[in-house]
Order: C-alpha cells, then structure tokens, then sequence
C-alpha cells in the first residue's frame, strides 16, 4: 500500500481537531473543538455568563450585556491550560503535558445618556494542540497537532428600553493548522503531514432582558467554513515508499452555537445564574483533503450537543467577590468515529474564582478550573482499542480597566 493509501486508510484521523483544534483545545471541555474559557471572571463561574455579562467579555458571551458599562472598559486575560489525555488497552500512552496559553482581549464604550453601546474583542474560541510524540502506540491515528485560531468580534449594542437590549456585529476569524500522524505502527522515521491556514466571516446576536431581580439572555453565534490552503507531505523514513509534497486543502466548518442564560439576584451581594448552550457539531458530518494525486476523506458524523451550567457570585464586602460554577458537557463523538485525536468524552468541569477591586478603575480576577472525563472503552476501526480518559486542569486571570 502507498503513502497516500495508508494514510486513507487510516483517516487522516487528526483532521478534527483542526476546526477550532479543540482537541487540543477541546481538550479544554472536550466538545468537538470548542473552548468556552474567553474569560476569567466567566470561567470562574463555568462559562454561566449570558445573562450577567456586565464586563468588557461581553463582547463575546453577549453583547447586549455592554449598555450596563458605562464610558471606556478594556479587558485582558490569559488562560493556560494543562490536559491530560489518557490511553490503556494493548498498550499505554499519554500525551505530553505542556502547559498551553491562550490570550483574550476586549475594548467597549458606552457613551453618557446614549442608547447604543460599542464592542470590540479578540478571542480565541477554538485552538491549541496536542503532541503524544513518535514513538506513541496512537501514532497512526495522531502524533502531533496544533491550531492557532483568533477570532476578531465587533459589535454595537442598542438599549431599546431600560430593560430590554439588543446587539449583533461581524465576527473574522484566523486560522493556522498543523496536522501530524504516522504511517507505521512503529516509529520508522516515518511521517504524514498537512499544514494550511484560512479565513472565514460569520457573526453574532445578542439579546438581554431585565426585570426587578431576573435577568434573561439569549446568543447567537455562527461563521462560514475555514478553507485551510497548504501542503501535504509524506516523510516515508525507512518505509520502502516514495517522499512527497504537494499542495492540498481542506475545508471544516465552524459549527453555529445557540445559548440561554437565566440570571437572579437573590441577595444585594449574591447573584446565580444557569446557562444553556447547544453547538451544531452535526455539520461535521465528513471532511476531504484534496490534493493533485488524490483526495482523502474521513467520516466524523458528530452528534449536535449540550453545554449545561449554573453559578454564583457573592460579593463577600465592598469590591471583593468569590465566583463558583459548575458545568457539564455532553460527549460530541460517537464511538464508531471516536479517535485517539480527539480523546472526546462527557465532562464535568468545577470552577473557583476570586475578583478583587484594584483601585478606583482597576479590577483583576485569578480563576482555576478543573476538568472531569468520563472514561470511554472504545472498540472500533479508527483508532487502537481500549479505554480513553480525559482532564484538564487550567488557570486564568484578567484586568479589567475602566475609564
């Protein structure tokens, strides 16, 4: 068999975490490729942040959380995350545990006695990578991937009513995309390669509604697919097959996202929250590389799924507010198409945050998170068979400066 034959044969299974590389990044979660983490303060609270979505972040989480800051707000925050992808079966792997961080930045501005509200943000909702190295017993479904992916948000926010807002704005998106994976069961020096990047437009729409203690908020998120244009190549090491090099591409779409959060003051200082947010990851559905000498498809038929979660904040004195959230994730990946590339898997995340006033304009946050894989025994023609598990550990903090 050649290279390109095996390499169908195996299914260029690391192909999925390309689209927003969330295996890497969904090593975050572990839904598809999604990380929900924008924001310290909201990963604090598990992501339940749609209907509170009272600093700069909602940009991102719901943009017609902006009319409730006034004047000039800029934020930034840096998440790393460490992600711990399991495999015993016929033999045992892991992949390496690099701490990976990934950066998040927002600018609004609410003029005085204005209706509108502006926004604008650079998030990273896809992203990272995983690397289990050569010589892994997964090396024929993954050696090594990695994602950059930046999306850029604008948005402007319209205060219809004192209680009811709206929002909606563009959104482009960035992306860069490695790929890696053996030939062989064994390391022979040999290698399959894809690298590509690509652009894609999409955008969002937000709705907030208020009424004495409850808060309701609804978003909208969605984009076109990401064409990644670049080159596949086959590094045969010591396999009795030819070296090549071609140009190739491979397009993967950006799956719509549907949330809802309901929001109540319960105290002056405590607030909950509990949020829902589905993601059509139905629309990966199949994905070809095409290239001169042949294209390679692989089958994914990931099932549409859920994020549930709920949160509280108190605000302990003046300035000072402790943040706990909760979050489950429902699994994405069947196990006909389970691969060792994307170690996908039901999650429970529980998550801690501390928020403290800095000065009259300075406010920081320090958040850790720890992530929960259900174990899956998957037996089926896509990847060794065997037991998979996933965690993750992460930790974030933001600035927020107001004007």
């Amino acid at each position: 068999m050649d290279a390109a034959g095996r390499f169908a044969k195996n299914g260029f299974k690391t192909i999925g975490i390309s689209s927003g590389l969330m295996l890497s990044c969904q090593l975050g979660f572990g839904i598809g490729i999604y990380v929900p983490d924008q924001d310290a303060e909201a990963a604090a609270r598990a992501d339940t942040f749609i209907a509170k979505a009272d600093n700069p972040a909602a940009v991102y989480y719901n943009p017609a959380g902006l009319t409730q800051l006034a004047g000039w707000n800029c934020s930034g925050s840096l998440l790393g995350i460490q992600m711990r992808p399991r495999y015993r079966g016929t033999a045992s792997g892991r992949s390496r545990e690099a701490v990976q961080v990934l950066a998040q930045c927002y600018a609004t501005f609410h003029p005085t006695n204005h209706a509108l509200a502006f926004g604008l943000g650079l998030t990273t909702p896809f992203g990272l990578g995983i690397d289990y190295g050569a010589d892994s017993p997964l090396r024929q479904s993954v050696v090594r991937d990695s994602l950059q992916f930046l999306s850029v948000n604008g948005v402007v926010a319209w205060q219809i009513t004192p209680t009811f807002c709206v929002a909606a704005g563009p959104t482009c998106n960035f992306a860069a995309l490695s790929l890696a994976q053996g030939l062989a069961p064994v390391n022979s020096g040999d290698l399959a390669k894809f690298a590509g990047s690509g652009t894609s437009v999409g955008g969002s729409v937000g709705v907030r509604w208020s009424l004495e203690r409850f808060s309701l908020g609804a978003i909208y998120r969605g984009s076109g697919p990401i064409r990644y244009s670049g080159d596949f190549a086959v590094q045969p090491g010591v396999l009795p097959i030819p070296a090549a090099n071609e140009p190739a591409h491979l397009q993967l779409a950006i799956p719509s996202q549907i949330g809802f959060g309901l929001g109540c003051a319960v105290t002056e200082r405590m607030q909950v929250e509990v949020d829902a947010l589905w993601t059509q990851w139905s629309s990966w559905d199949e994905a070809t590389l095409a290239k001169p000498s042949g294209n390679l498809s692989t089958q994914y038929q990931w099932q549409d799924s859920w994020i549930l979660s709920g949160a509280t904040t108190w605000e302990v004195r003046v300035g000072t507010a402790v943040h706990l959230g909760y979050g489950y994730a429902q699994p994405t990946i069947p196990d006909h198409t389970f691969t060792a590339a994307i170690p996908d898997s039901a999650r429970h995340v529980i998550s801690f945050g501390l928020s403290q006033n800095l000065g009259a304009h300075l406010r920081g946050t320090v958040t850790f998170q720890e992530v929960f894989g259900t174990a899956r025994h998957i037996q089926n023609a896509a990847t060794l068979p065997g037991t998979y598990s996933f965690g993750s550990t992460a930790v974030s903090t933001s600035l927020v400066f107001r004007f």
